[in-house]
């Protein structure tokens, strides 16, 4: 099974436990993987069995691959995400990099981009300075969040014993204080759940803190292929 970063093989433990080998393209989103996956503790996301870091080799627990969100209704797909939050974000292990720092790169970056760039320049600016008073915010740095939490990355537990849904894949892993609303929540012209948005402890203001310095980046909403999209965040 290979995705855009990784090739994921079938495997049993020594102990004949279905478990799953992950070889992944080094790369900067993935280095700190397995500090999340071992800080959650298998508590809303796949356990973590072994890891080489070095090498980007983990050892994991086998979730069903071919039972993903995007089985599901929208809606009903928002309020699983927005169950795994509570689990998903606890406090930061040590060594993670810093939203505070990664929101003030974004700044700078989007100040600079040209008066003529492809994106309304008020959308722009606006952008820069949530990602600033991001960045200022005392309370910005903390809290360990998955920053991938779209349809394909939660996938059907096979524990049973009432785990139905865990999370995979995280990638980035800032510290932060923020509620990062998970990109399935903006895929197939749906909306914005209350039941995601609200989750986190700063609610619909922390979501946009985000989703507008994200989207301007990225040339599109989080999450979304729609790319008429310039007057929609609402920033």
């Amino acid at each position: 099974m290979c995705g855009e970063c990784a090739v994921v093989h079938p495997v049993r433990t020594g102990d004949g436990e279905p478990a799953v080998l992950k070889l992944e393209w080094p790369h900067p989103e993935a280095e700190h993987e397995h500090l999340a996956l071992s800080r959650w503790g298998g508590n809303g996301a796949v356990r973590l069995l072994r890891a080489d870091p070095n090498r980007f080799a983990f050892l994991l627990e086998r979730a069903e691959a071919r039972h993903d969100l995007n089985a599901l209704p929208a809606l009903e797909a928002c309020e699983v995400a927005a169950r795994l939050y509570p689990l998903l974000h606890i406090p930061a292990p040590p060594h993670l990099r810093a939203l505070s720092e990664q929101a003030t790169r974004w700044s700078r970056q989007l100040l600079a981009l040209p008066v003529d760039a492809p994106l309304p320049r008020r959308y722009v600016e606006r952008a820069a300075a949530l990602a600033g008073d991001l960045a200022a915010d005392p309370q910005c740095d903390g809290t360990l969040i998955h920053t991938d939490l779209h349809y394909d990355n939660v996938l059907r537990s096979a524990r049973g014993a009432g785990v139905e849904w865990l999370a995979i894949d995280p990638s980035r892993c800032p510290a932060t204080r923020t509620s990062r609303l998970p990109r399935c929540c903006g895929t197939a012209g749906t909306s914005w759940c209350p039941e995601v948005t609200c989750v986190g402890p700063s609610g619909p203001a922390s979501t946009r803190w985000w989703t507008c310095p994200a989207s301007t980046r990225t040339g599109r909403p989080h999450g979304s292929s729609s790319g008429s999209w310039s007057t929609q965040c609402g920033c």
